[in-house]
């Protein structure tokens, strides 16, 4: 029997740029183990964030193919943040087939507020803040984390294993 790989979607401020934006190693590590662990990983983030942005006119383009040379199989997209129905229907289409959505700190609170009310049973909600400030009853799975890259990935994988196998021995 062939296992079907656990598809996640990632939101962060940016994945690519690390000016002003630590957390990227946090989410570049996040990613490369999850996919090492056999997962299909999508990285999204806002078309021409801040982030983005500042890398482009510090450093150009060199940044983003160093990226691409040590993260070959991470995958990321960028999205622009659209209103009304047609924001609803754009994460439908991105998260209809996850099983895991993982949101930084940093991200647009639409995107926050769009995912904490998106009633999909098989996406696990990972928020990576211990100050999320969600109603108890909507907080999403996670702990506090360390201030350590390796040690924060490590930990939101143990968070989604936990869940994961809390599922499949519940049904």
């Amino acid at each position: 029997m062939t296992q079907t790989k656990i598809r996640v979607v990632v939101f962060s401020p940016s994945i690519v740029s690390t000016i002003e934006n630590p957390q990227a190693a946090t989410v570049r590590a996040m990613c490369q183990a999850l996919i090492d662990l056999g997962c299909d990983v999508t990285h999204l983030e806002e078309r021409g964030n801040a982030w983005y942005r500042a890398m482009l006119e510090t450093d150009g383009s060199a940044p983003l193919r160093q990226f691409n040379l040590d993260f070959p199989l991470v995958r990321y997209r960028f999205y622009d943040l659209l209103r009304g129905m047609e924001r609803s229907v754009w994460f439908g289409r991105e998260l209809s087939t996850a099983d895991l959505c993982v949101v930084y700190p940093g991200s647009p609170d639409e995107v926050t507020e769009e995912i904490a009310g998106f009633a999909v049973p098989q996406v696990v909600r990972v928020w990576d803040s211990p100050d999320c400030d969600l109603p108890e009853a909507r907080r999403w799975l996670f702990a506090p984390i360390e201030a350590d890259a390796d040690k924060r990935a490590a930990q939101v994988i143990a968070a989604v294993d936990a869940e994961l196998s809390r599922r499949l021995t519940s049904s």
